[in-house]
């Protein structure tokens, strides 16, 4: 999919503020609503209009020759008085509320960086939470009302029966999630603040400032001009991914514009953060079981039932399936595409059909693992699986998407066990035992397959995530075939002591390194697995990695006890 930006807000009033002290523009909502509808199409989220302003979202930016021409065809279809030009409209910043996380990332000469992901939305959120529950309270039932598959109607009146809470669907549904990614050494120059004494703190900051577009021929001939705007990462929602596949936008088409928020003021607000999370929270059902796990297709014939496992080519993220025989994945563990400064390393050509009703099971809850989502309609209406993660606000937006578009969301936080392998959460560290987990690569799941090739041999399969080894148990990790690097073939544990599993045989085992060509990871391990008798290497920047298994009933799983 093209960059998208998800619902950016454009909010105007009127030129002259005596004219704006008399004027109510909410005489005038269905001449405003009627013209912009007509302008924006499929591409408009929403309308507000209120008596100082008006404000419209966008599911893809407009340019400004684009919004001229619609605040002229405005100022035509009022009464005639507005002809004056004291009458125009200019554009108001915007009031944002932003939340800084710290993570760390390597970069192109080896070193490890600070790094500060921002997800700003909208302050109406907690600043008139009256007006804005209206809103999404409209939006919502609007949206569910609009279905055209009544089926799909149905499942989400079912979910939010079972488990969820209504209203934080509503809330997770409606609201707007804008990113950016800077480098932490580079956050004052935007917000002022001195650098967060602890990875784990998590800043908040009032906002006020306005979203600009600017075509990449304008930013290449004056390349200052964006010295002072924080660039802006493509967001998501199923809006923009609807508008994307009725106007036939190429996923590979390259975007002609950046889209960066000029920040005007901001104010440190720490005291808003847990109000936000708790404004924000999303509580979803726990499951100790995944149903489609449970049932081993039936062979009529008598024959061994082959499957095909697969780990995609998807740039620097990961995604694996499992698929009986010619059929679409009945089952992805880890459904991830790359982003930020990753996303140069997307392929052109993504083979990762997604049929509603599939299970999908995340690893730990990082973008890189969940964001095909994005771009696959149809993975709104699946069954999910994440582990207990505390999640940042755009996946929570997602979740209620899935809720609402009838797929299912549900929690793992105990071990599965099923006819052939084994999902196990986070364990206790085996270098140090009262050391407490501190990160999502430590509080993930792992996936072991056990399997045949087609002469009855056991093929053991772990697909590890992200996870640090030190915290998957044991038995998980012995008598392994094939293993899928944890964290793309980079840092693998927490400590210097940490060790890769050891491959079963070093003729016939299999590694696999999942990232793609233009990287900027330097994935400085492979001698770690190399070893460990993982000499046998696939790269899936080269295309998916394949292989044909066999399963049945008697397909024996390791004792997790």
């Amino acid at each position: 999919m093209g960059e998208q930006a998800l619902a950016f807000i454009y909010r105007y009033q009127l030129k002259d503020p005596a004219l704006r002290e008399d004027t109510s523009l909410k005489e005038y909502t269905q001449v405003i609503q009627v013209v912009i509808r007509k302008r924006f199409g499929e591409n408009l989220k929403d309308i507000l209009v209120q008596n100082n302003y008006f404000e419209f979202k966008l599911y893809t930016t407009a340019c400004n020759g684009v919004l001229r021409d619609m605040g002229r065809k405005i100022k035509a279809s009022l009464p005639e008085y507005f002809n004056l030009p004291e009458y125009g409209f200019k554009r108001m910043e915007q009031t944002l509320y932003a939340l800084a996380y710290s993570t760390q990332e390597e970069f192109e000469d080896n070193t490890q960086k600070y790094v500060n992901h921002i997800e700003f939305f909208d302050s109406m959120l907690l600043d008139n939470s009256d007006l804005f529950m209206k809103r999404a309270q409209a939006f919502f039932k609007e949206s569910v009302s609009s279905q055209l598959n009544e089926k799909v109607t149905i499942d989400c009146k079912e979910n939010i029966k079972n488990g969820y809470n209504i209203e934080e669907i509503i809330k997770n549904y409606y609201i707007d999630i804008i990113e950016a990614y800077v480098e932490k050494d580079s956050i004052a120059n935007f917000f002022n603040h001195k650098k967060q004494k602890n990875i784990n703190d998590v800043m908040c900051f009032q906002v006020r400032g306005i979203h600009k577009r600017i075509e990449d021929i304008e930013t290449e001939k004056n390349k200052k001009s964006t010295d002072d705007l924080l660039q802006l990462e493509s967001c998501l929602d199923i809006g923009a991914i609807e508008y994307q596949k009725k106007n036939d936008l190429a996923e590979s088409t390259p975007q002609s514009y950046k889209d960066y928020l000029k920040i005007h003021v901001a104010k440190e607000r720490p005291e808003l953060v847990e109000m936000i999370n708790k404004e924000l929270g999303l509580i979803i059902p726990q499951t100790e079981s995944i149903e489609v796990l449970k049932i081993i297709k039936e062979n009529p014939t008598g024959k061994k039932d082959s499957y095909v496992f697969k780990v995609h080519n998807v740039g620097q993220a990961l995604a694996s399936s499992l698929s009986y025989e010619n059929e679409d994945p009945f089952l992805y563990f880890d459904y991830g595409m790359p982003f930020g400064k990753h996303k140069n390393t997307r392929p052109k050509i993504i083979d990762m059909p997604t049929k509603p009703g599939a299970s999908i099971l995340l690893s730990h809850v990082h973008k890189d693992h969940w964001l095909r989502l994005g771009d696959e309609i149809n993975a709104h209406k699946c069954h999910w699986y994440m582990p207990a993660q505390k999640r940042k606000l755009q996946l929570n937006h997602k979740i209620a998407e899935i809720i609402k578009c009838g797929g299912s969301v549900q929690m793992i936080k105990s071990d599965v066990v099923f006819p052939f392998g084994n999902i196990t959460c986070s364990g206790c560290s085996k270098i140090k035992p009262v050391r407490a987990a501190q990160h999502d690569h430590e509080t993930g799941l792992t996936l072991r397959i056990q399997a045949q090739d087609f002469e009855g041999k056991e093929i053991n399969i772990l697909i590890a995530g992200d996870q640090d080894y030190d915290y998957v148990i044991q038995k998980q990790l012995d008598n392994l075939d094939i293993l899928v690097a944890s964290h793309h073939g980079s840092n693998h544990c927490w400590s210097t002591r940490g060790c890769v599993p050891t491959a079963k045989k070093v003729e016939t085992s299999t590694i696999i390194y999942s990232y793609g060509n233009g990287l900027t990871y330097h994935h400085r391990y492979t001698k770690d697995y190399f070893n460990a008798n993982w000499n046998r290497e696939y790269h899936t920047k080269n295309g998916d990695y394949k292989k044909d298994i066999y399963i049945n009933k008697n397909t024996g799983i390791i004792d997790l006890d």
